[in-house]
């Protein structure tokens, strides 16, 4: 994740968060769209549109938030 605002809440105290979260400061974007996680999430963070639609493994299919046909226009 670009921000660490964008963690999943179950990994928010993980001790390995600084080998996959960036410290970005996402002001002056209007989008960031980012991967490498395994929990989705449209939020607005420091005014940045972030979007994260991962598939995710086989068996968090279902439970991980994913949208099949999102589509965002810019």
């Amino acid at each position: 994740p670009p921000n660490a605002a964008c963690t999943a809440p179950q990994f928010a105290e993980s001790p390995l968060n600084p080998y996959f979260v960036n410290d970005v400061d996402l002001t002056g974007f209007a989008y960031w769209f980012a991967g490498h996680t395994h929990t989705a999430m449209d939020a607005n963070i420091q005014g940045c549109r972030v979007v994260i639609n991962p598939l995710g493994y086989p068996d968090e299919i279902g439970r991980n938030g994913y949208r099949d046909g999102c589509l965002i226009e810019v």
